[in-house]
């Protein structure tokens, strides 16, 4: 990719022609294999139900690291089978499989398995290993010098490269995904069922619920999988075959959030050639009735196979295509957004976003904005406007709803739609002046709760929701969940309400300073009052939850509240 940006410059369309290209080499080389191994017609067939399987078609066309594995593990399963069983093995073939082989450690997790797998394979064909050891011997040699800068960086940030596999693993008691824990029997059985009954519920890898294989292609593959497992007593690609299904599908089964179908691509390319094997053993029936059926079994696969590419078709540009959920689950509204934000000039953004990696990719200035959490509930604005502010958000941004009440003057600007015409995100713009009337506003005050902010001023106000008690807090620290409350007092020393909003830190900028903005409720009140300002710290795993005492001083600010 840094390659193709360093030419043409970041474009979306970029992303999706990287993957293509890695979709068809997979298909590629994945004939080749499996021409070598069992065939051109299950090669054939092979390759093109993978082609035209819808699961391979979505993922062939996201900009994602998981889509270099399968191409990968296919050239280093066709450069193994070379070595191991071709007539005349050469160096430049093991150098290709050491390559392909330490390559493949750097995409996905799923693919730390590939080496025991390779490990197996060799053990099982322990009598050719051992005619062409200096051949294997070259190729382990290649892969241990690709994969030593990873396995160095390991050594030194191991929480970083482990603790994903580790939180996600059905053998940790503590693990949850979408707060639901698997067991390992669970997370099988489910990964299991993706092929034949219940496929994920996601829109990113699929039609919701949708199975691998429908009940016609499910029985074909049962058919392969039965005439695979007979044939492995004798045919060393048929014990290739389930080995790699079983092996390299160890990470999906055994993993929480099954099933989970980019762990699941690792096993993407062999997945195929057992439907394809129960079509040749239609094809290649004994006898007679072998003779009557060869041509209509070849028939019966292409055909099929022209019925999965119709279908496919039809669900990708159709149904998933024009969906919501497929539109937010690619992040669909970031080109939109960068458009958006590629035309604007404001020296003050502020974005409340989930899609950070795209918008930084497309657009360039982007690091200079201020990207502050979608749960958070205190708003930021510019401690000396020198200019007009930009605000974008989200669709789950928690402020914006409160953001036009918080701020007098505000413009909504226009926005983006998803396919179900909901708004794609939210922008605003404050102008100038509105935003130097509104600091105008405020009471200056003077209280520290170092080392965490700084209130810096004040303003009460009434509104049809009652009183209001708008507070300005500078930021001192670049990180961390707070609370920020109010305790109000009455002329007895009694509290009567409490105000508590999420503050979330974001990255201090020197260069464009600004404060945090809370506002909070009271109710409806008339008379004098004390209000009991504070910052305490909240959990971060458990963002609701407050941890701890106040931080520094509480301060107290004297309102009155009239009535109207």
């Amino acid at each position: 990719m840094a390659f193709l940006f360093a030419f043409s410059g970041v474009h979306p369309f970029l992303f999706g022609w990287a993957a293509a290209a890695m979709s068809m080499l997979t298909i590629a080389a994945t004939y080749k294999l499996i021409q070598m191994m069992a065939g051109p017609w299950p090669a054939l067939v092979a390759s093109s139900l993978l082609a035209f399987s819808f699961w391979y078609v979505n993922f062939g066309r996201y900009g994602d690291r998981v889509v270099l594995l399968p191409p990968l593990i296919v050239i280093t399963m066709y450069v193994l089978w070379r070595l191991l069983t071709g007539r005349t093995p050469r160096l430049w073939l093991s150098a290709c499989g050491g390559l392909s082989l330490g390559l493949s450690l750097y995409t996905y997790p799923s693919a730390r398995l590939l080496p025991v797998l390779v490990a197996v394979l060799c053990l099982i064909e322990f009598k050719r290993t051992k005619r062409r050891w200096p051949f294997i011997a070259v190729a382990a040699v290649i892969a241990t010098i690709v994969v030593t800068p990873m396995a160095v960086y390991t050594l030194l940030h191991s929480y970083t490269v482990l603790h994903h596999p580790q939180d996600v693993s059905a053998f940790n008691p503590a693990s949850q995904v979408d707060g639901i824990h698997q067991t390992p029997l669970e997370a099988a059985a489910a990964t299991f069922g993706a092929f034949f009954v219940h496929g994920p519920e996601g829109w990113r890898a699929n039609i919701p619920g949708r199975p691998i294989f429908g009940p016609f292609f499910a029985a074909f593959f049962i058919v392969g999988l039965l005439l695979a497992l007979v044939r492995s007593k004798t045919a060393s690609y048929a014990r290739w075959l389930l080995l790699w299904l079983v092996v390299l599908g160890l990470p999906a089964a055994l993993s929480e959030g099954a099933p989970d179908m980019a762990r699941l691509l690792a096993v993407a390319p062999v997945v195929f050639v057992f439907p394809a094997l129960g079509f040749d053993g239609l094809r290649r029936l004994p006898g007679a009735i072998g003779k009557r059926v060869r041509w209509p079994a070849m028939g019966l696969a292409v055909a099929s196979v022209v019925w999965l590419s119709t279908q496919t078709f039809t669900l990708y540009f159709g149904k998933w295509a024009h969906s919501a959920g497929s539109y937010w689950a690619s992040d669909g509204n970031a080109t939109p957004l960068a458009a958006l934000l590629n035309t604007r000039s404001e020296q003050n953004v502020f974005l409340s976003l989930a899609e950070v990696d795209p918008i930084r990719l497309l657009v360039p200035r982007s690091g200079h904005f201020l990207w502050f959490s979608e749960i958070n509930k205190a708003i930021p604005i510019a401690s000396k406007p020198s200019g007009s502010t930009l605000y974008v958000l989200s669709k789950d941004a928690a402020i914006k709803g409160s953001l036009g009440q918080m701020l007098t003057g505000l413009q909504a600007l226009p926005h983006a739609t998803d396919p179900a015409g909901n708004p794609a995100y939210y922008s605003f713009l404050w102008p100038r002046a509105d935003a130097q009337r509104e600091s105008e506003r405020f009471i200056a005050i003077s209280g520290t709760m170092k080392p965490t902010f700084d209130l810096v001023g004040y303003r009460v106000q009434e509104s049809s929701r009652g009183a209001v008690l708008d507070l300005l807090w500078r930021p001192l620290v670049s990180a961390g969940f707070f609370d920020a409350y109010v305790h109000l007092i009455d002329v007895g020393g009694h509290q009567i309400t409490q105000s508590d909003d999420l503050l979330v830190a974001s990255p201090i900028d020197r260069a464009h300073p600004y404060l945090w903005m809370t506002q909070h409720t009271l109710g409806h009140r008339v008379g004098k009052f004390d209000a009991d300002v504070g910052i305490a710290r909240r959990s971060a795993a458990y963002p609701w939850n407050v941890v701890g005492g106040t931080i520094g001083d509480v301060v107290r600010i004297p309102i009155v509240f009239s009535a109207h």
